[in-house]
């Protein structure tokens, strides 16, 4: 095997001429740093080294030496060529970009001494960084280009999928992995070198701990958004923007206000300046590095670098860009030229033309479904009322923009925001019986974001009221709204002829495509629990239809999503696992194209749920665990009880200790929030894992409190099964099999009369082999409760 001899040059000017050579012979000996060279190393140099330059070599050598010797560098090439014809020796020296005069002078020489020797010569330079001696730089591509084969390895960023394999390495499998490689991917900007100052970093600051039980070693101590930033990145930054002439920083640091609108003929016409000579900065911009070309546009390479220039700019110098480029969108066209010029009169501090620019553009907003936009929009507007203090027009202007923003909060899943808005609303004064449509949706926000955190009495209440205001102001598509969301909570309860009856009435008063297919949607939930999976499907099919002769499918993405989720659950409980694994990652590009984050969880936890069935257990508790930390995130208790009943039951079935304190506190959460049908599957869960603990009396108490709540609740036939199976089980165990098969025995009877009520014969066959495979999983004692149907020619993702 080759010796491999290691070097780098240092982009700080304080260190001895020839360093790097120097570190590469060191290395070769053995000498620890600031150690002279000792009667060994003597005897090793007098080996390998040739006998004209031996001295010269020794005293480079000497730690304790002011200044380098004459004729140090080429002294230093001939001693690594000698080793290279000697033995096999792969020699790397990165940071070429930064070498100095001595260290050019030996690389010269050593490529000329090159030819004939086992000597492996890599190079590395910086990206996008200028050299200190770029003559020099030069002259050695030419000379070694004109001696020896060269190759040019443009090494790009690491992607995300090579930041998330090293964290599935170094960190234990509770952390968010697919969180915190997309964190750590950010802020290193793909940067091997700062992803391992940025890991040192967190491990310094106390960030992360190590353990020794579990896979990986590293345990994440923070949230992913509380990663630091490496050092090195503000360093880099500084020296690059540094050697720029003042000319180039002032182009850059005024593109920053100017965002991804980097075409030549508006940079002149905000800045002032020909487009010929916008052309060309723009040109030279980008061979520097500052600038990419992506899809015909321009942009910054690193949005890190973007944001740095921007705080570079004065107050004074940012009102004025951003007033420039204002007034430059006034006459422009374009599908985002209202949202940009609405951006530029924020920053410029223009209220009054902000207002006028906003308050049409968030209603077009709402109605195609830009949750993310109308947030952002809201906010500047908000701000710029409260700068203009109280008018009249500007009240009226304010109760619109609260509801808005609540209701784009509510989408993004962003609790403080909605908050913040559902309070300023409440102070307002609203009376009921003047305007009963604003105080109805005032109840209506409130409803929902009660309904979303989990506090499904006080949701109850509100959306009732929200109703009653509505048809006491005449207004059916917002009282059809109420309706239909009183009617997904009451199906998440159990109470599915409340929801079935509440849904219905909100079909008959609903007034547009998008309302009347959401209506069919819970109508098809109710089927679905109540297993009556042809039924659903045919509403799934009327949902998508109406959906699909919308004028414009923007609006209806979020219910399109929905709807791809929902028929991936029915597939799935049919026995289809890959057209159940196609709906979902469709369901999910379709909320998250949405920015419907509550239904992005949740395909996110239904997604790990079939990817747990198709035998993919590391991929499924990614997806999972990433699911959980997204709910908690945006405070979606539901989809979080949800995320972590299949999170427990993939520990659980794995064998893992962290199963029974997370089924046990997701119990709790569902008892919480009157969800029957969770807290029934988590105890009969917990009873299985009880069971394998030898306490088979406490897994038999909590088999019979699982059976109750469910019976109770009632729900899907999958988890009915897995339910009273586990009752079964532990009582044929417990001396009680006549009470046991009498379960089991009634259980088959259920399976058998509701595929029979499947007509149309593939599903029903795919339903039947399904459930049989689950039932005879759920009685045994042995193997996951589960059965898994591994389906290799799946696509990664």
């Amino acid at each position: 095997p080759p010796t491999y001899l290691d070097g780098r040059c240092s982009e700080f000017p304080d260190q001895r001429p020839g360093q790097p050579l120097r570190a590469l012979l060191r290395r070769w000996l053995g000498l620890a740093r600031r150690q002279p060279v000792g009667p060994r190393e003597h005897a090793l140099l007098d080996e390998g080294v040739p006998a004209a330059v031996l001295e010269v070599v020794i005293r480079a050598l000497d730690p304790g030496a002011a200044e380098a010797p004459a004729g140090e560098g080429e002294a230093l090439a001939e001693a690594l060529a000698r080793l290279g014809r000697e033995r096999p020796l792969v020699v790397f020296l990165d940071d070429v970009t930064f070498a100095d005069p001595v260290t050019f002078d030996g690389l010269k020489r050593l490529a000329d001494r090159l030819a004939g020797t086992r000597v492996l010569l890599v190079l590395g330079l910086r990206w996008g960084q200028p050299a200190v001696h770029p003559v020099q730089l030069e002259n050695l591509r030419a000379r070694l280009a004109t001696r020896l084969p060269v190759e040019d390895v443009h090494l790009g960023p690491v992607s995300e999928a090579d930041v998330l394999e090293l964290v599935q390495t170094l960190f234990h499998h509770s952390a968010p992995q697919l969180r915190l490689a997309r964190a750590l991917h950010e802020r290193s900007e793909g940067s091997p070198g700062m992803l391992t100052e940025l890991l040192r970093l967190m491990e310094a600051r106390g960030l992360v701990r190590r353990r020794r039980e579990g896979r990986g070693t590293l345990e994440l101590l923070v949230p992913t958004d509380e990663l630091p930033e490496p050092g090195s990145a503000a360093r880099q930054f500084e020296t690059r923007y540094g050697g720029l002439d003042a000319d180039a920083q002032r182009w850059l640091r005024r593109m920053a206000a100017l965002g991804g609108n980097l075409e030549p003929a508006f940079l002149a016409r905000v800045l002032g300046e020909e487009e010929d000579g916008a052309t060309r900065r723009l040109e030279d911009l980008q061979a520097d590095g500052w600038l990419v070309n992506e899809a015909g546009r321009m942009r910054f390479a690193r949005p890190g670098q973007r944001e740095r220039l921007y705080e570079l700019l004065s107050e004074e110098e940012r009102a004025r860009v951003h007033g420039a480029a204002a007034e430059a969108l006034a006459n422009e066209e374009g599908r985002d030229r209202d949202y940009q010029r609405a951006f530029h009169l924020h920053a410029a501090g223009e209220h009054r033309a902000l207002l006028e620019q906003v308050a049409p553009l968030v209603r077009r907003l709402r109605e195609h479904g830009h949750p993310g936009r109308v947030s952002t929009l809201t906010g500047w507007a908000l701000a710029a009322l409260d700068q203009l203090g109280a008018e009249h027009e500007h009240e009226i202007a304010r109760v619109e923009l609260l509801q808005a923003a609540a209701d784009a909060a509510d989408r993004l899943g962003r609790r403080a925001e909605q908050r913040r808005a559902l309070d300023r609303l409440a102070d307002l004064d609203l009376d009921p019986d003047r305007d009963p449509e604003a105080v109805g949706r005032v109840y209506l926000l409130h409803g929902r974001y009660s309904a979303n955190t989990g506090q499904y009495g006080s949701a109850r209440g509100m959306l009732r009221n929200a109703a009653l205001l509505f048809r006491q102001a005449r207004e059916p598509a917002l009282e059809a709204d109420a309706l239909l969301r009183l009617a997904h909570l009451q199906g998440h309860i159990g109470q599915l002829e409340e929801a079935h009856r509440l849904a219905t009435r909100a079909l008959d008063l609903s007034r547009d495509d998008v309302q009347r297919a959401r209506c069919q949607l819970a109508l098809a939930v109710a089927a679905l629990v109540g297993d009556s999976f042809e039924e659903a499907l045919q509403r799934i099919d009327r949902a998508t239809k109406r959906l699909r002769k919308v004028d414009d499918p923007t609006g209806g993405r979020g219910a399109m999503a929905a709807a791809t989720l929902l028929r991936a659950r029915a597939y799935r409980l049919l026995g289809r696992p890959r057209r159940a694994y196609g709906a979902l990652q469709r369901a999910a590009r379709l909320a998250a194209r949405a920015g419907e984050r509550r239904l992005e969880a949740e395909t996110a936890a239904r997604h790990g749920r079939l990817l747990l069935d198709l035998d993919r257990s590391t991929e499924a508790e990614l997806v999972l665990r990433e699911a959980v930390t997204t709910c908690q995130e945006i405070e979606y208790q539901r989809g979080q009880a949800l995320a972590t009943v299949f999170l427990g039951t993939l520990l659980a079935e794995n064998g893992d200790p962290e199963a029974v304190q997370v089924l046990s506190r997701n119990t709790e959460l569902a008892r919480r929030m009157g969800l029957g049908r969770v807290e029934a599957l988590n105890l009969a869960l917990l009873a299985r894992l009880q069971r394998q603990a030898g306490r088979r009396d406490h897994a038999l108490e909590l088999a019979r409190a699982a059976h109750d709540r469910f019976e109770q609740f009632g729900g899907e036939l999958a988890d009915r099964v897995v339910v009273t199976a586990t009752l079964a089980l532990l009582l044929g165990e417990a001396g009680e099999e006549v009470e046991g098969e009498e379960l089991a025995g009634g259980l088959r009877r259920r399976v058998r009369r509701v595929n029979e009520r499947i007509h149309e014969p593939v599903l029903r066959q795919r339903h039947h082999r399904a459930t049989g495979s689950l039932l005879r999983a759920a009685l045994s004692p042995e193997g996951p409760v589960y059965p898994r149907a591994a389906l290799d020619d799946l696509p990664n993702g």
